[in-house]
């Protein structure tokens, strides 16, 4: 019969990608680690991961076994919660995330979050950059997970991970030549408010230049895809969320001779805060899962 440290061993190699990640984890040594999932593999008889350089992927045998371990670890969880400390009260905790969190990796946090906390009862607040961060300091919310800011004495700011953005345009638009950053300025842009990272990013990569017009500010990164692909401007999009409208030929990216835009994504949390360990463990969490890919 597995074991509740096999099973947590092989969960989360298979989880955050690497034995050494896992060890890190669980709070236990990569030798323990492989050793429990040698052990596991034993017992069922199967392999549960080929090698891939330095990462460890799922066999398809693995794959049905990952499928059926969450739940199992999540009802270990549950039971510990329910008798280990019957009193303690329920934890509570309200995040703030941006648009491009919300439809990509946000469904992936939420249930990690409901595996590690059972019982847990999460708001999510879905918001601008420059709304968030006042929200965190009123204390409506006590974690934002958006674009990194410039430091703050009244806050923690954790790296997550790295958001890289593109110009795109219609498919009208040629993809055989680069555009100087003037060319850029001197379009239509679609783009959003002030409030926005995002819009501060396309002003700060444009630099000495000044965009020339703005035709619509739209604070929706799917309304602004849809609105180039119809020919109505260019914006800068994340990459990896649309580029399936790239390989479509919905949308076109546009060669630039300036590297184009990134975004550092961090969570932030108040230094003076009895909740802190929280927190921090929440941010490990987004960090291990944090991909700005559409979600399945």
């Amino acid at each position: 019969m597995p074991s509740h440290r096999q099973l947590e061993a092989f969960y989360w190699t298979a989880k955050l990608g690497t034995l050494g990640a896992c060890a890190e984890k669980i709070c236990t040594t990569q030798s323990a680690v492989i050793k429990r999932i040698r052990q596991l593999e034993q017992t069922l008889g199967v392999r549960l991961f080929a090698r891939e350089g330095r990462h460890n992927v799922l066999t398809d045998e693995g794959r049905t076994a990952m499928r059926m371990a969450e739940p199992l670890l999540q009802q270990h969880a549950s039971l510990l919660q329910q008798f280990r400390a019957p009193n303690k009260p329920i934890q509570r905790l309200s995040i703030g995330v941006t648009e491009i969190t919300a439809i990509t990796w946000l469904p992936v946090l939420i249930r990690q979050l409901k595996l590690h906390y059972p019982g847990i009862i999460l708001k999510i607040v879905i918001g601008m950059h420059a709304e968030l961060q006042q929200m965190l300091l009123n204390n409506t919310i006590q974690l934002s997970i958006q674009q990194q800011l410039p430091p703050d004495s009244l806050l923690h700011c954790v790296d997550i991970g790295e958001l890289r953005l593109m110009w795109v345009g219609g498919p009208e638009m040629s993809t055989t030549r680069s555009y100087y950053l003037r060319e850029i300025a001197s379009m239509p842009i679609i783009r959003q408010n002030h409030e926005s990272a995002l819009s501060q990013a396309y002003d700060d990569w444009l630099r000495p230049h000044t965009a020339d017009s703005a035709v619509f500010t739209i604070n929706s990164l799917i309304a602004t895809a849809s609105l180039v692909a119809a020919g109505q401007g260019i914006s800068c999009l994340p990459e990896e969320y649309f580029a399936p409208m790239v390989t479509s030929g919905q949308l076109v990216r546009l060669p630039t001779r300036k590297q184009q835009p990134r975004l550092m994504y961090c969570a932030l949390f108040r230094k003076q805060d009895r909740n802190i360990a929280l927190y921090r463990d929440v941010t490990r969490i987004a960090q291990a899962v944090c991909r700005f890919v559409p979600a399945l």
